[in-house]
């Protein structure tokens, strides 16, 4: 396969060449024409799937060694942001940031990498609203940084530290966020808040609405990530349509979805069981932690992993289940019964975690599957 490259500039209204020997040489635009003409147009070809950004591109969690050799790279948007930021603080003395996008928006390298310029410059410290996974326990154990959960972000409120970063803070109690502010203006320290309003677990976490108190109360400099650079498209609107039965379908190939299935919670279990492992990652509800519900049923811990132990993670390919329990009201997908942890609000934690590829299960479940094969542009059997 041969390589042209060609530019055109458009003040002499001339394209020029590159040739072998690196001399760019100017060219008449029939030979362009004519290249274009004979060339071969594959169209099989799927570029969503082929092209894999996270290929690209280092997560602090799950490419730590990298990540501290500063081997990756930010966006455009993302490094716009970084430079807006810094100069927030160490500029303008800015003491409350914001920094918020969707799921696949760079926005935990954008702070993990914001994280590192202040380590390195002041006594800067992480809240992450869950448990740590093992990425961030390599960054304590081996790299000295400083990491609490939630249950410890006491342990910050110490002197010496001049950055506070909260992680995943749309989950918060309100309690815990005046503490935290209250110690910040009293010592003079920065707050960079990070949230998605959406990846919430339960009703009272979005019932309190924690974005918006940040922003009414403490009128922040926010920076918001439009752009997706992690999220497979096809993958995106697959979850924009099952979520919300009255959107128009984008017209996908959807080689990134596999939708199975199965009639009842003993073909669910058996079928975790089964060899479907591999490096798929199977992502279960949360249990209750007061009441039993259906979803436990096929929940195996030593298989699979739980909500609540994948936030702000992401996987290649994410397995998930949609069981009886989940409705249609009003074209929305809910879930019909009172839980702790509502599963609503889980399973679209659990979906927007997967890079290249999710398998959904479907059980016992025919309007979920009809809307599906819609989505799909599959025909019911």
């Amino acid at each position: 396969m041969e390589l042209y490259l060609f530019t055109y500039i458009s003040s002499e209204n001339k394209f020029y060449k590159l040739d072998i020997h690196d001399n760019v040489i100017e060219v008449d635009v029939l030979i362009i024409i004519n290249l274009l003409n004979r060339q071969f147009i594959d169209i099989d070809f799927n570029l969503g799937t082929s092209f894999n950004p996270s290929d690209f591109l280092v997560s602090p969690f799950n490419s730590t060694d990298k990540f501290i050799n500063n081997e990756y790279f930010l966006t455009a948007d993302q490094d716009e942001h970084k430079r807006k930021i810094i100069n927030d603080i160490e500029k303008d003395n800015k003491r409350f940031i914001v920094v918020k996008g969707q799921p696949g928006s760079g926005k935990t390298l954008l702070i993990y990498d914001i994280a590192k310029y202040f380590i390195n410059k002041k006594n800067a410290c992480i809240i992450h609203y869950a448990n740590l996974n093992e990425g961030q326990d390599k960054l304590v154990e081996t790299y000295n940084w400083n990491i609490v959960s939630i249950k410890y972000y006491r342990n910050t409120l110490q002197a010496g530290i001049e950055v506070i970063i909260i992680d995943e803070c749309q989950r918060i109690r309100v309690d815990q966020l005046n503490e935290i502010i209250q110690h910040a203006k009293q010592n003079n320290i920065v707050i960079i808040f990070s949230y998605d309003e959406r990846q919430v677990l339960q009703k009272s976490e979005k019932s309190r609405n924690i974005p918006k108190i940040i922003e009414t109360n403490l009128l922040p400099e926010i920076h918001t990530l439009n752009g997706k650079i992690r999220t497979n498209k096809e993958i995106s609107a697959f979850i924009k349509s099952l979520f919300d039965k009255s959107r128009l379908i984008e017209k996908y190939r959807y080689d990134s979805v596999e939708l199975l299935y199965l009639n009842n919670m003993e073909e669910a279990k058996s079928f975790m069981k089964s060899n479907i492992a591999g490096d798929w990652t199977i992502i279960n509800y949360t249990p209750s932690l007061y009441d039993t519900h259906q979803y436990e049923k096929y929940y195996i811990p030593k298989i699979g992993t739980k909500t609540h132990n994948i936030i702000g993670q992401e996987f290649d390919k994410v397995v998930v289940v949609i069981d009886n329990d989940f409705k249609y009201v009003n074209d929305s997908l809910t879930y019909s019964k009172s839980c702790y942890y509502n599963p609503e609000y889980m399973l679209y934690q659990n979906i927007t975690r997967a890079r290249n590829k999710i398998k959904v299960i479907v059980i016992n479940n025919t309007n979920v599957l009809e809307r599906c094969l819609q989505i799909l542009n599959i025909e019911k059997k």
